[in-house]
């Protein structure tokens, strides 16, 4: 398996002029499977 994370940056604005900057971390797990016979 391998983990693949992504860094997002979601922006919100508050006011006029004024944005917060919120940062999250998405992780998912991507599982490839090679079965030889």
């Amino acid at each position: 398996c391998v983990h693949v994370c992504v860094h997002l940056c979601v922006r919100l604005r508050m006011r006029e002029g004024v944005s917060v900057c919120v940062y999250m971390y998405v992780c998912v797990c991507v599982c490839v499977l090679v079965c030889v016979i």
